[in-house]
């Protein structure tokens, strides 16, 4: 068996992940649990965990020990529940971390396009056509002049660049990265 995870941590602060297709666990399975090996996307390198199947919708992880010589964001333990499969991006996402809710972006699904609107509180402050580069899991998605990913639940964006390459999208709030989340109520 081998796979890729991919951990959102601090609240999009730190993503490890790749959108290239890097296996960074194997492992074999034994009864009702999988003994993997896994390395970090920041340079973390043999660690190990189990996976549990619970049910067919739910598996359990848990590090047994961590990775070596770099960092990991991947949690120590966890409930994973499979969420139904779902192409439509339409809804609402609000990001939480940065003034209680402040922005929002809302996309509309429109014949085979979608449009999107982005709110400060109840005022629309850009919208336009949303851009979406693939189709699989996670979606790269550009919202105006802004390039996302969407995972099913949540846009995470980057809001600040560096010295080479720099711009702020949210002047704002002051974190790198972003994790708009669906709205429950999805309005």
């Amino acid at each position: 068996m081998s796979g890729q995870y991919c951990a959102i941590a601090r609240n999009g602060n730190k993503i490890d992940c790749s959108n290239d297709e890097i296996n960074n666990l194997t492992g074999e399975i034994a009864g009702n649990k999988y003994k993997v090996n896994f390395s970090s996307f920041f340079g973390g390198k043999n660690g190990e965990a189990e996976i549990t199947i619970l049910n067919e919708n739910s598996i359990n992880w848990k590090i047994v020990k961590n990775v070596e010589g770099g960092e990991c964001y991947a949690p120590i333990k966890c409930n994973l529940i499979k969420k139904k499969k779902t192409s439509e991006l339409d809804g609402s996402y609000v990001l939480k971390s940065c003034e209680n809710g402040r922005f929002s972006i809302k996309l509309i699904k429109v014949k085979q396009d979608y449009d999107y609107l982005i709110y400060d509180k109840n005022k629309i402050i850009s919208k336009g056509l949303l851009a979406i580069y693939n189709s699989e899991m996670p979606k790269q998605i550009d919202i105006g002049r802004i390039g996302d990913i969407f995972y099913g639940d949540s846009i995470v964006i980057q809001n600040s660049g560096n010295s080479m390459n720099q711009f702020t999208n949210f002047t704002q709030c002051d974190e790198k990265y972003f994790s708009f989340i669906r709205s429950k109520s999805n309005d």
